[in-house]
Protein backbone atom coordinates (compact mmCIF):
# COMPACT_ATOMS: atom_id res chain seq x y z
CA UNK A 1 0.00 0.00 0.00
CA UNK A 2 2.89 2.34 0.78
CA UNK A 3 4.18 1.99 -2.80
CA UNK A 4 0.83 2.62 -4.54
CA UNK A 5 0.59 6.35 -3.72
CA UNK A 6 4.11 7.24 -4.98
CA UNK A 7 3.46 5.21 -8.16
CA UNK A 8 0.13 6.98 -8.70
CA UNK A 9 1.78 10.39 -8.27
CA UNK A 10 4.54 9.39 -10.72
CA UNK A 11 1.95 8.17 -13.26
CA UNK A 12 -0.01 11.44 -12.99
CA UNK A 13 3.19 13.48 -13.42
CA UNK A 14 4.10 11.50 -16.53
CA UNK A 15 0.62 11.94 -18.00
CA UNK A 16 0.70 15.68 -17.30
CA UNK A 17 4.07 16.02 -19.02
CA UNK A 18 2.64 14.30 -22.11
CA UNK A 19 -0.42 16.54 -22.22
CA UNK A 20 -0.56 18.71 -25.34
CA UNK A 21 0.34 22.38 -24.96
CA UNK A 22 -2.54 24.81 -24.69
CA UNK A 23 -3.79 25.75 -28.15
CA UNK A 24 -2.95 29.24 -29.30
CA UNK A 25 -5.51 31.79 -30.51
CA UNK A 26 -3.54 32.95 -33.55
CA UNK A 27 -2.02 31.18 -36.51
CA UNK A 28 0.68 28.84 -35.27
CA UNK A 29 3.87 28.22 -37.20
CA UNK A 30 4.34 24.50 -36.69
CA UNK A 31 7.15 23.84 -36.83
CA UNK A 32 8.41 27.35 -36.02
CA UNK A 33 9.67 29.11 -39.15
CA UNK A 34 13.06 30.76 -39.41
CA UNK A 35 12.61 34.52 -39.70
CA UNK A 36 15.00 36.54 -41.84
CA UNK A 37 17.55 38.61 -39.98
CA UNK A 38 17.79 42.34 -40.64
CA UNK A 39 19.87 45.09 -39.09
CA UNK A 40 17.98 48.34 -38.49
CA UNK A 41 18.39 51.33 -36.15
CA UNK A 42 16.44 51.55 -32.89
CA UNK A 43 15.04 54.67 -31.23
CA UNK A 44 18.37 55.35 -29.52
CA UNK A 45 20.25 55.25 -32.84
CA UNK A 46 21.79 51.87 -31.97
CA UNK A 47 21.91 49.02 -34.51
CA UNK A 48 19.40 46.27 -33.71
CA UNK A 49 19.37 42.90 -35.45
CA UNK A 50 15.85 41.63 -35.93
CA UNK A 51 15.28 37.85 -35.59
CA UNK A 52 18.63 36.99 -34.08
CA UNK A 53 19.02 34.58 -31.17
CA UNK A 54 18.27 36.36 -27.88
CA UNK A 55 17.49 35.51 -24.29
CA UNK A 56 13.93 36.73 -24.90
CA UNK A 57 10.88 36.16 -27.03
CA UNK A 58 9.73 39.10 -29.18
CA UNK A 59 6.34 40.55 -30.14
CA UNK A 60 6.90 42.18 -33.55
CA UNK A 61 4.58 44.75 -35.09
CA UNK A 62 4.76 47.06 -38.12
CA UNK A 63 3.43 50.59 -37.66
CA UNK A 64 4.21 54.31 -37.75
CA UNK A 65 4.40 57.22 -35.34
CA UNK A 66 1.91 59.51 -37.09
CA UNK A 67 -0.85 56.90 -36.93
CA UNK A 68 -3.81 58.31 -35.04
CA UNK A 69 -5.57 55.12 -34.01
CA UNK A 70 -4.60 51.56 -34.98
CA UNK A 71 -0.84 51.65 -34.24
CA UNK A 72 -1.04 53.25 -30.77
CA UNK A 73 -4.05 51.07 -29.89
CA UNK A 74 -2.22 47.91 -30.98
CA UNK A 75 0.90 48.87 -29.00
CA UNK A 76 -1.21 49.66 -25.92
CA UNK A 77 -3.03 46.35 -26.30
CA UNK A 78 0.30 44.48 -26.55
CA UNK A 79 1.59 46.27 -23.45
CA UNK A 80 -1.58 45.39 -21.51
CA UNK A 81 -1.47 41.79 -22.72
CA UNK A 82 2.16 41.45 -21.67
CA UNK A 83 1.36 42.91 -18.23
CA UNK A 84 -1.75 40.73 -17.83
CA UNK A 85 0.38 37.69 -18.65
CA UNK A 86 2.78 38.70 -15.87
CA UNK A 87 5.67 38.99 -18.32
CA UNK A 88 8.27 41.71 -17.81
CA UNK A 89 9.25 43.90 -20.79
CA UNK A 90 12.76 42.45 -20.55
CA UNK A 91 11.33 38.93 -21.07
CA UNK A 92 9.19 39.89 -24.07
CA UNK A 93 10.19 43.09 -25.86
CA UNK A 94 7.59 44.68 -28.12
CA UNK A 95 9.33 45.71 -31.34
CA UNK A 96 7.70 48.03 -33.88
CA UNK A 97 9.23 48.30 -37.35
CA UNK A 98 8.41 51.58 -39.07
CA UNK A 99 6.36 51.69 -42.26
CA UNK A 100 7.08 55.45 -42.54
CA UNK A 101 10.88 55.80 -42.57
CA UNK A 102 10.74 59.42 -43.75
CA UNK A 103 9.05 60.66 -40.57
CA UNK A 104 9.90 57.87 -38.11
CA UNK A 105 13.22 59.13 -36.84
CA UNK A 106 14.66 57.75 -33.60
CA UNK A 107 13.40 60.90 -31.84
CA UNK A 108 9.87 60.47 -33.27
CA UNK A 109 9.85 56.82 -32.15
CA UNK A 110 10.87 57.77 -28.58
CA UNK A 111 8.13 60.41 -28.40
CA UNK A 112 5.55 58.01 -29.83
CA UNK A 113 6.27 55.29 -27.24
CA UNK A 114 6.24 57.84 -24.41
CA UNK A 115 2.86 59.18 -25.58
CA UNK A 116 1.44 55.66 -26.03
CA UNK A 117 2.76 54.72 -22.57
CA UNK A 118 4.33 51.50 -23.81
CA UNK A 119 7.85 50.28 -23.23
CA UNK A 120 8.88 49.16 -26.72
CA UNK A 121 11.70 49.13 -29.23
CA UNK A 122 11.20 51.11 -32.44
CA UNK A 123 13.15 50.20 -35.55
CA UNK A 124 13.68 52.31 -38.63
CA UNK A 125 15.98 52.63 -41.58
CA UNK A 126 15.94 53.81 -45.16
CA UNK A 127 13.22 52.79 -47.57
CA UNK A 128 15.68 50.48 -49.32
CA UNK A 129 16.61 48.86 -45.99
CA UNK A 130 12.98 48.41 -44.93
CA UNK A 131 11.51 47.16 -48.21
CA UNK A 132 13.10 43.65 -47.91
CA UNK A 133 11.92 43.45 -44.28
CA UNK A 134 8.33 44.09 -45.37
CA UNK A 135 8.67 41.51 -48.13
CA UNK A 136 10.13 38.87 -45.79
CA UNK A 137 7.27 39.29 -43.30
CA UNK A 138 4.53 39.65 -45.92
CA UNK A 139 3.76 43.24 -44.91
CA UNK A 140 1.99 45.41 -47.46
CA UNK A 141 2.61 49.16 -47.19
CA UNK A 142 0.40 51.55 -49.16
CA UNK A 143 0.88 55.31 -48.75
CA UNK A 144 -2.45 57.15 -48.85
CA UNK A 145 -3.31 60.85 -48.87
CA UNK A 146 -3.03 61.49 -45.11
CA UNK A 147 -2.28 58.00 -43.85
CA UNK A 148 -0.34 54.83 -44.54
CA UNK A 149 -2.25 51.61 -45.07
CA UNK A 150 -0.29 48.59 -43.88
CA UNK A 151 -0.59 45.01 -42.71
CA UNK A 152 -1.14 45.09 -38.96
CA UNK A 153 -0.49 41.55 -37.75
CA UNK A 154 1.59 40.78 -34.66
CA UNK A 155 4.39 38.24 -35.05
CA UNK A 156 5.65 36.34 -32.01
CA UNK A 157 9.27 35.19 -32.34
CA UNK A 158 10.95 32.70 -30.02
CA UNK A 159 14.42 32.92 -28.46
CA UNK A 160 15.97 31.45 -31.62
CA UNK A 161 14.47 34.22 -33.77
CA UNK A 162 11.90 31.85 -35.27
CA UNK A 163 8.27 32.73 -36.01
CA UNK A 164 5.98 30.97 -33.54
CA UNK A 165 2.61 32.69 -33.95
CA UNK A 166 0.80 35.28 -36.05
CA UNK A 167 -1.87 37.25 -34.16
CA UNK A 168 -4.57 39.59 -35.34
CA UNK A 169 -4.75 42.87 -33.40
CA UNK A 170 -8.48 42.18 -33.04
CA UNK A 171 -7.67 39.21 -30.78
CA UNK A 172 -8.94 39.93 -27.24
CA UNK A 173 -6.32 41.06 -24.69
CA UNK A 174 -6.93 38.04 -22.44
CA UNK A 175 -6.39 35.65 -25.37
CA UNK A 176 -3.14 37.38 -26.37
CA UNK A 177 -1.98 37.35 -22.73
CA UNK A 178 -2.71 33.62 -22.52
CA UNK A 179 -0.80 32.97 -25.76
CA UNK A 180 2.18 35.04 -24.64
CA UNK A 181 2.27 33.18 -21.32
CA UNK A 182 2.03 29.82 -23.12
CA UNK A 183 4.82 30.65 -25.57
CA UNK A 184 7.16 32.18 -22.99
CA UNK A 185 6.72 29.26 -20.59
Amino acid sequence: MGLILPLAVLALALLASCAPARPLHGTTFSPPQTARRFALIDQTGTPYVLAQKRDTFTALYFGFTHCKDVCPQTLAMLGKSRARAGIAPAQLPIVMVSVDPTRDTPRALRAFFAKAGVQAIGLTGTTSQLRPVYRAYGVAVRPEKHDIGHTDYIYVLDKDGRLRELLSPQTPIDAIAEDLRTIVE
